[in-house]
């Protein structure tokens, strides 16, 4: 039988130009290095500093659907309590505002455990980005290192992509990619199906057709 999603079929052949992959994953260190950096850019003087700065915004997608979901039913009860401010609907306001609050709060708190995570594991592999801040990443990375960056904010790659307001790189198209450029990029989904086989073509796992369950990242897998 089939197995995996069906977007994943029918396997084909897919012709890759020659690419380089980074060995490992990107660690908490590196990524908050480039991050600091990206942020500050001591590499510019301060009258055109703020034209060079990036914005990260990862930390803001932390259960973004329960908190819009909480705040939706609060809305409602607004509603229902504007148009009849009985005690009942004053009730169902005063519940839907502490479960807002509260998962609110519990965002922060999940916010803070994501960051001392990241402080107290350095080589360990950075989690919880979002794709926009990933491709910020790499085109900071690049700019640190004297590369050129690779995405852009317009078809004419004039303007490099450095900020972004929630979702604004969703439809990031090819016209976008300086796919030339010498700077660091997410490799595509043919080159990571590539690295990830190991050089293993046909099989189902990087270890043959059967999986070695001490390999497993899956299920019960505890941390990192």
């Amino acid at each position: 039988g089939q197995q995996g999603y069906d977007d994943e079929y029918p396997q084909h052949v897919v012709d890759l130009s020659p690419f380089y992959i980074s060995q490992f994953e990107v660690t908490n260190q590196l990524w908050d290095q480039v991050m600091q950096w990206a942020i500050a850019r001591p590499d510019k003087s301060l009258a055109e500093r703020s034209n060079y700065t990036y914005q990260f915004d990862s930390m803001e997608y932390v259960d973004v659907a329960i908190i819009a979901n909480a705040y939706r039913k609060l809305q409602i009860a607004v509603d229902d309590y504007n148009d009849n401010p009985s005690d009942r609907n004053r009730s169902e306001y005063d519940k839907k505002l502490a479960a807002l609050n509260s998962a609110i709060a519990k965002r922060d708190a999940k916010v803070l455990e994501i960051e001392e995570y990241r402080n107290s594991n350095p080589n360990f592999p950075i989690n919880y980005v979002s794709w926009s801040d990933a491709a910020k990443w790499c085109n900071a990375y690049s700019e640190m290192t004297g590369r050129t960056p690779v995405y852009y904010v317009d078809r004419g790659l004039a303007g490099v992509y450095r900020t972004s307001k929630k979702d604004s790189l969703v439809d990031l198209e090819n016209g976008y990619v300086k796919w030339y450029a010498d700077g660091f990029r997410l490799p595509t989904e043919s080159e990571w199906e590539k690295a990830a086989r190991g050089g293993l073509d046909g099989k189902l796992y990087t270890t043959g057709d059967t999986l070695n369950s001490d390999l497993e990242n899956i299920g019960s897998t505890d941390g990192q």
